[in-house]
């Protein structure tokens, strides 16, 4: 879309930004805020004429707003760029708004993310049951003669000791994305370390 002056006047408005605005043509030559009141109490025209009064560009990525649809205010998210526009002798006369719904794929993020925590939550319990198990075996059998069993079982425990760090590790990149990360710091042996990477 395409802004002109400091009112932000709908010169210019793309069939996709209309989609995303849920308006039609009827907007073009209205000030934005009479085009979309919805925007009221929303930061994008104090950003917009914050651009226009600066010429600096502005982007966000995943925005919230919230716009009219069907009757009624639903929030989306978007990707947005707004960059000034100067006439032949350098001053700023508007500007050009890049927009993209990343609605969809917010909500499909979050979809994943839950998905993640449920698993892992829901594994945690029957992969503790195992270990616990599995140790109880490893003790009863630390003496045997059996080197099939003596191993098998220290497999078995290696390899639930990794699912079990495996979904861990997965409860953290969630929590990572969410920004709730807590770092926990303890002494270790690089050459562990080393020896596991290898």
């Amino acid at each position: 879309a395409v802004f002109r002056g400091p009112d932000m006047v709908i010169e210019l408005a793309n069939e996709e930004v209309l989609k995303l605005w849920r308006k039609d043509s009827s907007v073009i030559g209205k000030p934005i805020i009479k085009a979309i009141p919805e925007l009221e109490g929303q930061p994008f025209l104090e950003l917009m004429q914050g651009v226009y009064k600066t010429g600096i560009p502005w982007e966000g990525k995943k925005i919230p707003a919230y716009v009219e649809k069907d009757g009624t205010i639903k929030q989306g998210y978007y990707n947005l760029l707004y960059k000034a526009l100067h006439d032949s002798d350098g001053t700023i006369s508007g500007l050009i708004c890049m927009g993209y719904d990343v609605t969809d794929q917010i909500r499909h993020e979050q979809q994943k993310d839950d998905f993640i925590k449920m698993a892992s939550h829901e594994l945690k319990t029957p992969v503790t049951t195992v270990k616990g198990y599995i140790q109880l075996l490893m003790a009863k059998y630390a003496g045997t003669n059996d080197p099939v069993l003596a191993g098998s079982l220290a497999v078995i425990e290696s390899q639930m000791s990794k699912l079990a760090k495996l979904m861990t590790d997965l409860l953290d990149v969630n929590k990572l994305e969410t920004g709730i990360f807590l770092l926990k710091k303890e002494m270790f042996l690089i050459e562990n370390l080393i020896n596991e990477v290898v």
